[in-house]
């Protein structure tokens, strides 16, 4: 059976090459005008040119100011990192389709543990937000 070169195939991981860690491009995500909050999930993205093939880089952040236990703050990341795996496709389409890149921040604003059903349903819609944005955008 002949593959379907133009459908990419969206594997389900989180791996290396997906998670931000430039401090340049970091620097310049977090000045960005380009957010969208669906509280308790704030959400900035960048189009830049990133280093890697992957057309999104992640990075997630939990505030020490807001959640003060590490334990807790670790859940928290660990929950929004597996929303957006699972989710991931809805920006994956759009950008490779456009042949597009960008840096993504993912910051929790809340000031309690979110369920993991509120959680996915909050990144879920925001990714679709985005979407919807890039496909426009092209």
């Amino acid at each position: 059976m002949p593959i379907n070169k133009k459908a990419p195939l969206i594997r389900f991981t989180f791996s290396k090459s997906e998670k931000l860690c430039s401090r340049t491009i970091i620097k310049k995500l977090l000045a960005s005008r380009q957010k969208s909050l669906n509280y308790p999930f704030l959400l900035k993205w960048l189009y830049v040119d990133l280093t890697s093939n992957q057309p999104v880089q992640v990075l997630i952040s939990v505030p020490k100011k807001r959640i003060p236990k590490a334990v807790h703050r670790n859940y928290i990341k660990r929950i929004i990192r597996e929303s957006y795996r699972k989710n991931k496709h809805l920006i994956f389409n759009p950008l490779t389709e456009n042949n597009q890149q960008i840096a993504l921040s993912i910051t929790f604003l809340g000031h309690k543990k979110p369920t993991y059903e509120e959680t996915e349903q909050k990144i879920t819609e925001l990714l679709q937000q985005l979407a919807t944005q890039a496909s426009c955008k092209s």
